[in-house]
């Protein structure tokens, strides 16, 4: 079993406040690597907002050059994506359809076996957290009860 630090999860999202956080985890299998993203949303809504019709407050977006960047180099390093993190400022922690599209290509994710940690922020302060996983079967995302241990 891993242990997740909520505590890194929680710090992020509060420090992010009232935009969402996004991060990811990777491991090497010994230890666990925190990696937070740059939620780029408002910048591209700014752009194009009728292709990003919502602000960081209720979505996020990721720099796909950095992100790649970033896997190319933790894959070098021998760690593997074993899961995605990002905050609901002032909304419960569900995966929203918002989310599902951000997580997936051409109807399936990048990264099927990934756990998405979502945790709700309200008014700045950590509310709850959920995990979902990808289900093959439903073409959805399940909440699971993970076989991470969240801390």
């Amino acid at each position: 079993m891993i242990s997740i630090d909520k505590e890194f999860i929680k710090n992020h999202a509060v420090n992010s406040y009232p935009h969402e956080c996004i991060g990811i985890i990777t491991t090497n299998g010994k230890q666990l690597f925190y990696y937070p993203l740059n939620n780029t949303q408002n910048e591209v809504h700014k752009k194009e907002p009728a292709k990003y019709p919502w602000k960081a407050e209720i979505a996020y977006t990721v720099d796909r050059i950095e992100f790649d960047k970033l896997i190319k180099e933790v894959s070098k390093q021998g760690e593997k994506l074993i899961a995605f993190y990002h905050s609901h400022p002032d909304h419960e922690a569900y995966f929203s359809e918002i989310d599902k599209e951000a997580q997936t290509v051409f109807g399936e994710p990048e990264f099927p076996d990934a756990i998405h940690i979502v945790i709700s922020i309200r008014m700045g302060i950590p509310n709850n957290i959920r995990c979902y996983q990808w289900n093959k079967n439903t073409y959805d995302f399940d909440e699971i009860k993970t076989y991470l241990l969240i801390t």
